[in-house]
């Protein structure tokens, strides 16, 4: 029975813990969705989204479990109430639900690679990954993988376009992988959290993928004027064919989705892209201050995770 009650004020904390985060961030992101969409804002619209699941998670796995394993006496006689078994089984949805989420776009994007595999041979490139040529109806330019990219490209864009957009393409596609976008779209696809079920957390989605493209651009752009230039080029060219239909649950990085062409091809004609010498300080700084919470956590740990038994406890009488 200890072992079995551990388990259902896993659960049950998972949830409620899941449920304030999700409110937190559907309140957090409604102002920052009416902004303009920025590159810089990928990393806080992926943070929001992930932070319902990632909160409960560290609660449960890093608190409330170590809590209950140090201070429950095993041999307590307690028995879970309805009440606990209930909302234990809410929370187990949520991770099924996040789990099916993950597992469809797994097996949509096995079955994406499958399809081009039958057809794919590898071009003869000097790029930091493989990339394919395709047959397929739609004018697909895509990156598949997150531990080993692979890149996908229609040959019909490859007709259309000239050598040194193909290496702007390539180059746009490269700055997705070194980002781990693909990874990224995983974790956002098995998130388990209560946001899911809201619209806003499409949008969250949307947002986040239209800012990744732009900052990709923008990375593929600080290789020089030349390369912007031919990226915009290859945008216009690509988008001229057909807007790609990608499957909505496959995690993959296509390069155009048919939206925000216009902005996309201004911003890289139109602005100089330089590599920002304060993200090194900025990402120090985060670092630093990850590293003085968690020794701060550290420093109160034992009387931390007392106070978490004693108000575990006193939610177990309440639902007694």
């Amino acid at each position: 029975m200890y072992h079995a009650l551990g388990l259902l004020v896993a659960l049950v904390a998972f949830l409620l813990v899941n449920a304030i985060a999700s409110l937190a961030s559907a309140a957090l992101a409604r102002p920052l969705l009416d902004t303009a969409c920025e590159r810089t804002q990928a990393p806080r619209l992926l943070a929001l989204r992930l932070f319902p699941s990632l909160a409960s998670a560290l609660v449960t796995l890093g608190l409330v479990l170590p809590a209950y394993a140090l201070f429950e006496p095993r041999h307590s006689g307690e028995r879970p109430s309805l009440a606990l078994g209930l909302l234990a089984a809410a929370g187990l949805v949520v991770l099924a639900a996040g789990l099916r989420r993950g597992l469809a776009s797994c097996l949509a994007t096995a079955r994406l690679v499958r399809s081009w595999s039958r057809t794919a041979e590898r071009l003869a490139l000097q790029a930091p990954l493989p990339v394919f040529a395709i047959r397929d109806p739609f004018p697909i330019v895509c990156l598949v993988g997150a531990l080993r990219p692979r890149l996908f490209v229609a040959r019909q864009v490859l007709d259309v376009l000239s050598p040194d957009e193909l290496e702007a393409v390539v180059a746009h596609e490269t700055a997705h992988w070194l980002a781990g976008d693909n990874l990224k779209r995983l974790l956002l696809h098995f998130s388990p959290d209560l946001l899911s079920v809201l619209p806003l957390a499409r949008r969250l989605e949307r947002e986040w993928a239209r800012a990744s493209e732009l900052a990709a651009d923008a990375r593929a752009g600080a290789c020089g004027a030349e390369i912007a230039l031919d990226l915009s080029a290859a945008l216009v060219k690509v988008a001229r064919l057909a807007p790609a239909s990608m499957p909505p649950t496959a995690a993959v990085s296509a390069l155009q989705d048919g939206s925000d062409l216009a902005l996309r091809v201004r911003r890289l004609v139109g602005e100089a892209s330089s590599n920002d010498a304060r993200e090194g300080s900025r990402r120090l700084a985060r670092w630093l201050a990850t590293g003085l919470f968690a020794a701060a956590v550290a420093a109160v740990a034992p009387d931390l995770l007392e106070s978490i038994h004693q108000t575990t406890e006193s939610v177990l009488r309440l639902l007694s």
